[in-house]
């Protein structure tokens, strides 16, 4: 094999090396919350994103809510009308560099989160778990967060969420599996 063929053989391989570093699930579970009008409505999607790089312990994830499914039709209307995704994003580290090698007992910490909305970016923090999950010679963490946007802190909630009164509770879990 020749030096510039190994080159290539290597270019090749780099994006599946880098791969392995990091855990991903598209199919997760997410629920929202929410007066609207007076009236208490709920949004679910299996369709939240999230990774895990396991060099640098980031999590991530993020959804479009014109995948959720609600029991208010204006609201699903206007979702399922909007061109532009509306994304919700996660980001945060995990403050324990090996809470995926042994036991140990539920990890509490703050986790970032941004939302995207038309013209306006909030950010706020949420409380998230990780709680040690046995499964016979081998183990997992499941990762639950939740927490709430009020509002107030971005008025342009009402162009995404019309009639919305107070804040919007977002909650959800997600499985991190042990690297093999």
């Amino acid at each position: 094999m020749g030096k510039g063929q190994l080159t290539i053989f290597f270019l090749m391989l780099a994006p599946i090396l880098h791969t392995q570093t990091i855990y991903s699930t598209r199919e997760g579970h997410i629920l929202i919350k929410a007066n609207i009008d007076g009236n208490a409505f709920k949004a679910e999607s299996h369709q939240l994103s999230m990774f895990f790089d396991y060099t640098s312990k980031e999590i991530t994830g993020s959804i479009d809510l014109r995948t959720i499914d609600t029991n208010n039709p204006q609201l699903a209307t206007y979702l399922k009308s909007t061109q532009a995704p509306i994304w919700i994003r996660f980001s945060g580290k995990v403050p324990v560099e090996d809470f995926l090698l042994r036991p140990h007992e539920p990890i509490d910490f703050n986790w970032l989160v941004t939302i995207r909305l038309p013209n306006k970016e909030v950010q706020n923090y949420f409380k998230a778990t990780l709680t040690h999950i046995p499964q016979g010679p081998t183990f997992s963490c499941l990762l639950s967060a939740g927490g709430f946007i009020e509002k107030t802190i971005s008025p342009s909630l009402n162009q995404v969420v019309p009639g919305l009164e107070g804040s919007i509770e977002i909650k959800f879990a997600q499985l991190i599996l042990k690297k093999e």
